[in-house]
């Protein structure tokens, strides 16, 4: 009896605690790595851009989101980056501070737990449920009910500075602001670490266990599964993204200068194409095509055989701001955060609709988009936000918004009609409609695509036309056409879908006749104004 008690105290000595804390573990015993196969499917968005490649690619159609926000999510700190979506579609994300939120599918909190430090990065879900992330000094991991399974502790200048990635066996993969790759397994234990001489963005993994990330020291690398060296690229110039993995295994890498680079799995330069726009990160569309969106503006849909670009969607986007990377649905609706919006684009780069993002506290002023999009199963697209207003004591709030189906009592899309062309400063009359199902009263948001937006105007009788008017100042600089957007809200706060008209402002024919003082002039009287407009 006293041998199987000895023996019984010995296998607990040998057996890895999962919930171990430890610092600076340099353990490369591969005997001690678990048999962990996974399959990320399993999982509705379970890391930053879906997948361990990044492709920003769903398995789910997403052609019947017609764009209304269903629901919103309120934080009391600023939500930075992409939500990740288990199984049973919980939403999981992290504060700008140190909180970590689970959100059931339908906008109800499910926990909240305080993270051991601060400054929260993009979350990662391993097969068996468990959340991953990293802080400034530290890996955590959490089970699903929010509880602490363990931390792997790292030196303080090694903060982490991307998001995690998970191969096929559960080791996950992070890399540090000074340089540091670390493969961790599921255990909490330390598996292997690689430095080099700059900060690693990234990583991602192919299907054969290759990691490859880039780096502001201005390379390309590729590790084999074991930690070792595999290639590096020449030098180029600092990256700010990391890359991203076709399906034919080519390897697609945007620096922070305005070219495209695409790497054969050995390393050699496939091509390379200079950009419109200084860019982001690429995401692959379900025929293959690359869609990058810019930094600062539009998105730019690339040919992945040569490089070549297929087309251009412009943006105007305010100093300051920028826009997301782009999710894609298996229907190939490419949608991107874009200051105040989320923006769909149909698969020929087409508008298709977009969403504005406001908050309840000042509903005439927007939520800033800061996570990428992330897709569910049921065709819903998630974004988190930050207020940055000019309201102090709520600088820091924040939203996850869940953009879809809308509910069925919600009243009409909206009818907008009118002239579609005019004079710049004159004013141009549009009527608006929508039908409420249960006969509430109606509010209407006139968004007049010129950065210009009207709040909330109403209570008007369900199925009552109303007119509205608006100038523009000048000819539209992005396109011929400003797109004069609407939607209704009822009395319950249900939302409608948005509904849109185009109108053409240009100059006229007789460039003699038109002077901005005359033309204001004219405003004081409004017959004049109208045969003016009839006139041209």
């Amino acid at each position: 009896m006293r041998i199987f008690v000895l023996l019984f105290i010995l296998f607990l000595f040998m057996t890895p605690a999962t919930g171990m804390f430890i610092t600076n573990n340099k353990n490369t015993d591969n005997n001690s790595e678990e048999i962990f196969l996974t399959n990320s499917d399993n999982h509705i968005w379970p890391m930053f851009k879906h997948d361990s490649k990044h492709t920003g690619l769903s398995k789910y159609d997403t052609s019947g989101n017609p764009g209304v926000e269903k629901w919103k999510f309120f934080s009391n700190r600023s939500l930075t980056h992409a939500v990740v979506i288990d199984k049973d579609g919980t939403l999981y994300t992290g504060s700008g501070w140190n909180e970590l939120y689970a959100v059931y599918p339908n906008g109800i909190l499910k926990w909240e737990q305080k993270l051991p430090s601060e400054y929260p990065l993009q979350l990662a879900i391993g097969e068996d449920e468990t959340i991953y992330l990293g802080t400034s000094i530290q890996f955590c991991a959490y089970y699903p009910n929010g509880t602490l399974k363990w931390i792997l502790d790292i030196a303080e200048e090694r903060h982490f500075s991307g998001y995690p990635s998970i191969d096929t066996n559960g080791t996950i993969y992070a890399g540090t602001a000074d340089g540091y790759l670390y493969a961790i397994y599921p255990n909490g234990t330390l598996k292997w670490e690689n430095s080099i001489s700059g900060d690693v963005r990234g990583p991602a993994v192919d299907d054969q266990g290759n990691i490859y990330f880039t780096s502001r020291d201005g390379h390309v690398y590729c590790l084999n599964h074991d930690g070792s060296l595999k290639w590096m690229s020449d030098r180029i110039t600092a990256f700010d993204h990391g890359p991203v993995i076709g399906s034919d295994g080519t390897i697609y890498a945007v620096p922070r200068w305005d070219w495209l680079f695409a790497f054969n799995p050995d390393g050699s330069e496939k091509w390379r194409k200079e950009l419109p726009y200084s860019a982001g990160q690429v995401s692959i569309a379900p025929d293959g095509t690359l869609i990058v969106c810019g930094r600062w503006s539009g998105v730019v849909a690339v040919d992945p055989s040569d490089g070549s670009i297929i087309w251009i969607y412009p943006v105007e986007i305010p100093v300051g701001s920028s826009m997301t990377n782009a999710a894609i649905g298996s229907d190939g609706t490419i949608f991107f955060g874009c200051v105040n919006y989320l923006c769909a684009l149909n698969p020929d780069g087409t508008l298709k609709w977009k969403e504005h993002l406001s908050t309840d506290l000042f509903p005439y002023m927007f939520m800033r988009v800061l996570g990428d999009p992330s897709i569910s199963n049921d065709g819903t697209v998630y974004v988190t936000s930050w207020f940055g207003g000019e309201f102090q004591e709520y600088h820091d709030i924040g939203y996850i918004h869940a953009i879809g189906m809308g509910d069925p009592d919600a009243p009409s899309t909206p009818v907008v009609s009118g002239k579609n062309y005019g004079l710049p400063v004159l004013n141009h009359w549009f009527s608006i409609k929508a039908t409420s199902p249960s006969d509430d009263d109606i509010f209407y948001m006139v968004d007049w695509g010129d950065g210009n937006v009207e709040d909330w105007a109403g209570p008007y009788q369900s199925d009552e036309k109303i007119m509205v008017k608006h100038s523009w100042e000048k000819p539209n600089s992005q396109g011929e056409y400003f797109q004069v957007s609407a939607r209704a809200k009822d009395t319950d706060g249900l939302l409608s879908p948005w509904g849109e008209f185009e109108i053409k402002i240009c100059f006229p024919r007789n460039k003699v006749i038109y002077n901005p003082m005359f033309l204001r002039f004219l405003e004081r009287f409004p017959l004049l104004e109208k045969l003016l407009n009839i006139l041209y």
